[in-house]
């Protein structure tokens, strides 16, 4: 036994000097500062962010150049002779012109310049989607990391709780060791059994089952948050923050569940998904309006193809136009766009009426489970109470021989059990509100 105490102290003290104290809240920053989950979340916000600007862009002229250099190959020329006056005796003058003479070396310029005049509406409503994707993606950035702050209360809470429950599981080892002390005492003067030492000595070897139990506890729960925080799993954690011991005034029911269904970013997804559905409704119709583009071109050529006949020369020569487009029957393709378009709108806003019950469902039952963990911390905290009185007395009582050994032995288990359900029920009313204040989007 006393080599149990001994490894059980000393492989505490080694973990207690490895310890990392941890508040809630630094865990909550930590775990939200690692958290790969909304790094991802936040690049695609920023790749989103670009993206707008992208199709911000679009509506813009656009000026781009193009050029090319090319050495050909030597050919025979193809030539006609033309006039070009007389000569003293009245014979006509010609002139060997070629039509394809060898300029080997060939170089194109050109400057490019289109504007979009008129396309129906398609740019403007682009941007406006690429804005509601944008705003689709910080709000889902904004949801988990309300995940991830509840995940990290879950973790350190159950942490919490294995720490007080190897805690507790020790205090009733000590009891139940001095316990078969007495009893070892008893024995030696013939007041008590041999029965009764077997029976006390084989609670103490429960008890030690059970804190074998709650060191694993420790472990599983530390290896869980240290996930969350993105540290080694084996880094030892001492929460420093307990459990609330005042109770929280809530507001009423039909209160948290409006400002849930305002505030929540599930909600806020819903909307902004029937906002960009009406776009896309927008955004079919335009199939039905022309497209019309404006260009203007520079070009500075050697040879210039616009320059007959051909030379050996850079020539600088220009164009403008407009371009217009429109679809005159495409087999009612526009028309089922559009139609499928207003179905998607339709569906988005069935989505936010389900959206809508399903949080306010959500609430009512979290705000049940809230009031139902304050009732059952009253009723444990008596329970406690109870039960240290009712331990006192009996080992009291047993000392003097007027109560049975299992009398001690049952006064010690229920103890621990009372005991260890009020630290469950402190956390359940801590990890109920937790719940409450996400599904709410905060309490105060």
């Amino acid at each position: 036994m006393k080599h149990f105490i001994f490894t059980t102290l000393l492989t505490s003290s080694v973990m207690l000097a490895n310890a990392q104290n941890l508040s809630l809240d630094e865990a909550i920053t930590q775990a939200t500062n690692s958290s790969r989950s909304l790094k991802s979340l936040d690049y695609k916000v920023k790749s989103l962010t670009a993206k707008t600007a992208e199709s911000k862009s679009g509506l813009l002229p656009s000026l781009k150049y193009t050029g090319s250099y090319n050495r050909l190959s030597k050919i025979t020329p193809a030539t006609f002779s033309i006039p070009v006056g007389t000569d003293p005796s009245g014979q006509p003058i010609l002139r060997s012109v070629a039509l394809n003479p060898n300029i080997l070396n060939q170089f194109t310029n050109r400057l490019a310049l289109s504007q979009p005049l008129f396309v129906g509406g398609r740019l403007q409503l682009g941007l406006e989607i690429s804005k509601l994707n944008q705003e689709v993606a910080s709000v889902e950035y904004d949801r988990s990391k309300a995940d991830v702050i509840l995940n990290t209360k879950t973790s350190y809470w159950n942490l919490y709780r294995a720490y007080q429950l190897q805690k507790q599981v020790q205090e009733s080892v000590t009891k139940a060791q001095a316990h078969v002390n007495d009893v070892q005492e008893l024995v030696k003067f013939g007041a008590a059994t041999q029965n009764d030492l077997l029976a006390s000595q084989l609670q103490l070897s429960n008890a030690k089952l059970q804190l074998i139990d709650a060191n694993n506890n420790i472990t599983i729960a530390t290896a869980s948050l240290n996930n969350l925080l993105g540290t080694s799993l084996d880094q030892t954690i001492t929460p420093t923050s307990a459990p609330r011991t005042q109770t929280i005034t809530l507001a009423s029911l039909q209160s948290l569940t409006d400002k849930a269904v305002s505030s929540r970013a599930e909600m806020k997804t819903a909307q902004l998904q029937e906002k960009t559905a009406q776009l896309g409704i927008k955004n079919a119709k335009a199939g039905w309006l022309p497209q019309v583009n404006a260009s203007a071109a520079l070009d500075y050529n050697n040879p210039n193809q616009r320059i007959v006949p051909a030379e050996d020369k850079f020539y600088a020569t220009w164009a403008v136009g407009v371009n217009v487009s429109m679809d005159l029957w495409n087999w009612n393709t526009t028309k089922h766009q559009t139609e499928q378009a207003r179905m998607q709108q339709l569906q988005a806003k069935e989505g936010i009426e389900q959206t809508k019950e399903g949080i306010s469902l959500e609430v009512t039952q979290l705000y049940v489970s809230v009031n139902q963990a304050l009732e059952k911390i009253k009723v444990t905290q008596e329970s406690v109470e109870q039960a240290k009185e009712n331990y006192r007395i009996v080992n009291e009582k047993y000392k003097k021989g007027v109560a049975l050994n299992s009398d001690v032995i049952d006064a010690n288990t229920a103890l621990l059990s009372a005991n260890v359900n009020l630290t469950a029920t402190l956390v359940e009313y801590e990890l109920a509100l937790a719940k409450l204040e996400k599904a709410v989007g905060g309490l105060q």
